[in-house]
């Protein structure tokens, strides 16, 4: 039998404050993770890091709002209108070709434009091809 929990030292959780039994490990700072009932998950150090981090990761949510609307749209063009599109369609469903993942240019001078499942790729003066790929 374990005994009593103390809590002497005064140590306590960097999130929530709670107090952290004498007989936990000297590295621990946070509460133990929970799985509740419902499958949700109740974890103080991944709070805690979130928190310290989202002024640096807010300016990057942003361009991942961007390449998930880019996605679907290229996603919808492909599927309305098949894998050659034009510029103008590539207008129409909103699709900014300079917003990319990335891009290179081929030898002849034309540009391929990479999205996440997608590459279109610059034909001629005003023909694209949408190709299925995998960027990462």
């Amino acid at each position: 039998m374990l005994p009593e929990k103390t809590y002497k030292k005064g140590r306590k959780c960097l999130q929530c404050y709670k107090p952290i039994a004498d007989r936990e490990h000297a590295i621990r700072k946070y509460c133990p993770r929970i799985v509740l009932p419902d499958g949700s998950i109740i974890n103080c150090k991944d709070d805690f890091n979130s928190q310290k981090n989202k002024p640096i990761n807010e300016p990057f949510k942003f361009m991942v709002k961007w390449q998930k609307f880019y996605h679907h749209r290229i996603k919808q063009l492909l599927e309305k209108e098949g894998e050659s599109v034009t510029l103008e369609q590539i207008n129409r469903y909103g699709i900014n070709l300079f917003r990319p993942f990335q891009f290179e240019i081929t030898k002849e001078g034309l540009y391929v434009f990479y999205y996440h499942q997608f590459k279109i790729q610059h034909l001629s003066d005003k023909k694209y091809k949408i190709i299925k790929h995998v960027l990462f």
